[in-house]
This record gives structure tokens, C-alpha cells and sequence, in this order.
């Protein structure tokens, strides 16, 4: 954690880290995990927003949050929306609806490597439920995939995972190298004051009902 957060600042990735913290993917994982958030103050918007009040401890599950897991089996680094963080889950919707900014998503996602797994599975565990940017490149699957998602009830999540015998000092470079990229997914769906597409979102609900 010090020797990728430390690049974090250099690099200009804006994320606030809580450590110690408990995994959002399971409530009863025993797994050490750090947590990298927005910053408070964004948070704390978000939070005012969706009606919880505004203490001064943050309820982690309801923002994206960028998990470093350690277990005796895996360790992982994984960005997670939970069916918790829907107002952010909706931004992402929102802006999905833009022909452009889909566009846009699909490209980021084909860039990624094939190593990040994309899925929207619950747990501190891999599953073979997940798809990689090789497969998402194709506009059929990519379409197939996101048009089947529901905010509020679905996972999201996208993460590379490294078994724990085989991790070495050497691998804080591919975590940072991962972690960049995780990050552009991030800012792409979390929910800011210049990256407000919850409108969007509630204008296409309410043309579905029609």
C-alpha cells in the first residue's frame, strides 16, 4: 500500500485511503483490505445526495471504491460498485446513454489488459463468471453485456488478481500499472459535479415507461 500510494500522489490519481478497512464484496471476509475512495469532500456530496446523513465516518459501500485485498490465497486490486452505490451506478447508465461517451467506455475497455477480469460477481473469491477486454472488444458482447445491467441490484467490478506464493516486491509495477487503468474506469462512472449524468439516466427511466 505505502509503495503504491506514494505513486498515486505522484501520478495524480485522486484517491482517498482507508486503512484498515473491510472488504465491500463480502461481510463476512476476515481478507486485509485497504480501500481508495473519492476524496471526503466528494463523498460527502454524494452521500447528502442520496438521502444518508452527512457523519463524519463515510459508508464506503455506497461510492466506487478501488479495494487492495491480501489473503493467504489471493491478492487483488479490484475497483467494486456494490448494489449500494446505484447513484453512481446511475451516473454510469446516464452517460452510457450518449452514443459518444458509450463510445468512449467501450474504447477504455478494450484497452485494458486482458489480466483485469470484468464481472459482477459477489465475494472476496475469483470466479470464472467474468469476461476480459479481449472479449468486450467485440460491439456484440460489449452491447449483449451492458444492456443487460440493473442499478441497485447488480455488482460491477473489474480487477486483476495475483496468487499470493507468487507475489513479489516487483509487483507493485504491475499493480500501479493496473491501477491507472482501473482509475480511468473510475472516473468514467463516479459520480461529480462535472461528470453529472444522473438527469440522463432518470430521462431514459422515464421514457422506458412511456
Amino acid at each position: 500500500h505505502q509503495a503504491l500510494f506514494s505513486r498515486f500522489r505522484k501520478f495524480n490519481i485522486h484517491l482517498h485511503a482507508v486503512s484498515p478497512s473491510q472488504t465491500v464484496t463480502s461481510r463476512h471476509s476476515t481478507t486485509n483490505t485497504i480501500s481508495y475512495l473519492r476524496l471526503p469532500n466528494e463523498a460527502q456530496a454524494v452521500e447528502r445526495l442520496i438521502g444518508l446523513k452527512n457523519e463524519r465516518k463515510l459508508d464506503i459501500k455506497h461510492h466506487p471504491v478501488i479495494e487492495l485485498r491480501l489473503n493467504p490465497e489471493w491478492l487483488a486490486l479490484e475497483l467494486v460498485l456494490t448494489p449500494e452505490a446505484w447513484y453512481d451506478q446511475r451516473n454510469w447508465l446516464g452517460k452510457m446513454s450518449v452514443p459518444r461517451y458509450r463510445d468512449e467506455f467501450h474504447t477504455l475497455l478494450a484497452a485494458l489488459s486482458p489480466h483485469i477480469r470484468i464481472g459482477a460477481w459477489q465475494g472476496d473469491t475469483p470466479t470464472d463468471r467474468y469476461l476480459t477486454s479481449t472479449e468486450l472488444r467485440f460491439p456484440r458482447i460489449f452491447e449483449a453485456w451492458a444492456g443487460t445491467y440493473s442499478d441497485g441490484r447488480d455488482w460491477l467490478r473489474f480487477g486483476v488478481w495475483y496468487q499470493t506464493p507468487q507475489v513479489t516486491p516487483d509487483v507493485v509495477h504491475s499493480l500501479f500499472d493496473h491501477a491507472q487503468a482501473i482509475y480511468r474506469i473510475h472516473q468514467y462512472i463516479a459520480w461529480t459535479g462535472r461528470n453529472d449524468f444522473y438527469s440522463l439516466f432518470r430521462a431514459k427511466e422515464d421514457r422506458d415507461i412511456r
